[in-house]
């Protein structure tokens, strides 16, 4: 299969705990089994306690220019974790393609309304990344399937949402 649209991917996640860093990896073993650049700040984002001013401008300028140069940013949104919503948001604003995973919760409405499209558990994310969801497509919750390159009609519905 040749990726025209998922080669460069920006991994938002919470890297706080020892799960969140478990799936962390285990997507980011993904990313390198497909063939698709995973680019994780937990690589470059680590600041010490007290870290310089410099050193935090200059996570923040990686953190900004791995946004801009990513295809698609996928984000797990379980935690509430502000760095997450934030690079969402970014994203968003800059019109890059964000697509929420989660393994249970629902995300909020601002979250949802920034979405491209939103995955639950492990399965969907390999699934969505190896491209086995009919070229890059997301389920909605009606079980439709819909082109991610379609913009049109890529904005999740209400049963996604908290208030």
């Amino acid at each position: 299969m040749v990726r025209q649209f998922l080669s460069r991917v920006y991994l938002a996640a919470p890297f706080f705990t020892p799960g969140q860093i478990e799936n962390l990896e285990i997507i980011e073993n993904l990313c390198a089994k497909f063939h698709i650049d995973g680019i994780s700040p937990r690589k470059f984002m680590v600041l010490k306690p007290r870290a310089p001013l410099a050193d935090r401008k200059k996570v923040f300028d990686e953190n900004v220019r791995s946004i801009r140069t990513a295809d698609l940013i996928l984000a797990g949104v379980d935690g509430n974790d502000t760095g997450t919503s934030w690079e969402m948001g970014m994203a968003y604003g800059i019109g890059k393609p964000v697509v929420g995973y989660t393994w249970g919760s629902k995300l909020n409405v601002m979250q949802a309304q920034s979405c491209a499209g939103f995955l639950t558990g492990m399965d969907q994310i390999k699934q969505f990344l190896e491209g086995r969801m009919l070229g890059y497509q997301e389920v909605d919750t009606t079980g439709r399937l819909w082109d991610f390159k379609d913009r049109k009609n890529t904005r999740l519905n209400s049963s996604h949402c908290t208030g």
